[in-house]
């Protein structure tokens, strides 16, 4: 079973992880994370697929719901022993929240049904393609609430949710889509890769919309004056310069497996970021800011992984002058100046990791101006 850890642990001497493999009549069917004796997610879908001659049959309801299970637990009523600490969303979060956004956007993004077709991709994927990931896949149905509750006091945010914004459209577009497909089961044990590419899709799109709330949450969090943009114009209004925000995501089997920092070059890194980024910047046209989100790039997870490994001494000392990542407010702050009085257009490149010090970090590996 090859598996991608998602989970970036800050501090590398003064933590313990301990991922244990959950298993179900036909074999692994879930993972449990530890750090430091918490349990910071748990899932196990041994009751929600059945294997008949040699057949996937999945067992899925056709809506779930959320259950509270403690100060920063959350998790399925449908799949038993479900949880996510979302603290590693943000230190502050509160379920409480992410409960009132997903009753009150439901109409408008169906999050219970939407929690039903990654369920089955995470079935797929460790049945199929003998893969698992530390995170479950419907952790996104809790982090898009999440931020829409936390972004709900900034101007614009009820617009781009609404039916006609363009993420919204696909992601119902989409599920649509998946459930014309299973009301005709694929036959044969691989005969559900036929939904890999809509599922893949409805996740990705999923990340696109939550990284725009996201973003904005910590920018409005900084004390910038941000809104949001209407139909046909850049994401973003800060401090009345535009901005745009581009997720870059990878399928996560794509991912190759955790390596040896230690002997990574970290020139190769830094290249493939920089390629990352200039890719993803060939769409930036109709703004003066650009937010190039690498978070879920291999070479960026690299990149902080190895700046993390490297910043204390082995009794857990930290070193202060290791930090190799900007201070986002002030890579923000620079980039309106130039857009203001200069009339330039800057990329900001960033990471947020889902980690135990939640936060958002600019890139430093090149002089993104353009």
């Amino acid at each position: 079973m090859s598996w991608i850890n998602t989970l970036k642990i800050c501090g590398r001497y003064n933590h313990t992880w301990k991922p244990i493999p959950l298993r179900g009549p036909y074999g692994i069917s879930g993972l449990e994370m530890e750090v430091d004796g918490e349990k910071v997610s748990n899932y196990n879908y041994s009751s929600s697929y059945e294997i008949k001659e040699e057949t996937l049959v999945p067992k899925l309801d056709g809506s779930y719901s959320l259950i509270i299970l403690g100060e920063n637990h959350i998790g399925l009523k449908e799949i038993p022993g479900s949880l996510i600490n979302i603290s590693w969303y943000e230190a502050d979060a509160d379920p409480l929240i992410v409960i009132e956004a997903w009753n009150k956007y439901i109409e408008i993004i169906p999050l219970d049904r939407i929690i039903k077709y990654l369920v089955l991709r995470d079935i797929i994927s460790i049945n199929i393609y003998n893969f698992i990931t530390a995170m479950p896949s419907w952790d996104i149905c809790l982090m898009l609430p999440l931020y829409a509750g936390l972004c709900r006091k900034i101007p614009g945010l009820n617009e781009r949710l609404e039916i006609h914004h363009e993420i919204s459209d696909e992601i119902r577009g989409i599920l649509d889509s998946l459930e014309n497909l299973l009301r005709s089961p694929p036959k044969g044990q691989r005969g559900y890769c036929c939904m890999d590419s809509r599922l893949e899709n409805l996740l990705r799109a999923m990340h696109s919309l939550t990284d725009e709330l996201a973003l904005a949450y910590h920018i409005n969090k900084l004390g910038y004056n941000i809104e949001f943009g209407g139909a046909g114009e850049p994401d973003f209004f800060i401090n009345g310069i535009s901005a745009e925000n581009k997720s870059r995501t990878y399928h996560s089997r794509d991912q190759a497996e955790e390596k040896d920092l230690a002997y990574y070059p970290v020139t190769g890194i830094i290249n493939n970021l920089k390629n990352e980024v200039k890719s993803s910047a060939r769409a930036f046209k109709k703004s003066d800011i650009f937010f190039s989100n690498v978070s879920r790039v291999p070479s960026a997870l690299d990149f902080y992984s190895m700046t993390e490994s490297s910043r204390f001494e082995r009794d857990g000392t930290q070193i202060p002058s290791s930090n190799l990542f900007y201070n986002f407010d002030l890579s923000l702050t620079l980039a309106i100046i130039k857009a203001h009085y200069r009339k330039e257009k800057t990329i900001i490149p960033y990471i947020k990791p889902f980690c135990s010090r939640p936060q958002i970090l600019s890139l430093p590996v090149i002089n993104w101006s353009i």
